[in-house]
């Protein structure tokens, strides 16, 4: 598991589909899911990322999918 602290979070605020206030409020970062997403490819890949998958959500869950142009993308 990786896990990221809002400041790593904020830097892909501009990169988001969706900016949640209630997340926020609660987190200090507009997007959980999809700021994570591109968190990971752009650690795993080049530093870059591009979201493939804008964040889907459920009652349970929240996902979003993104992928670093070093993998492919």
């Amino acid at each position: 598991m990786v896990c990221f602290n809002a400041a790593q979070l904020v830097a892909w605020e501009l990169h988001l589909t969706h900016r949640s206030a209630q997340v926020f409020q609660s987190t200090g970062c507009h997007g959980v899911a999809e700021g994570s997403a591109l968190a990971l490819a752009a650690q795993l890949g080049d530093g870059t990322a591009t979201l493939l998958i804008e964040r889907q959500k459920s009652a349970q869950a929240t996902f979003a999918l993104a992928i670093s142009p070093a993998h492919g993308g």
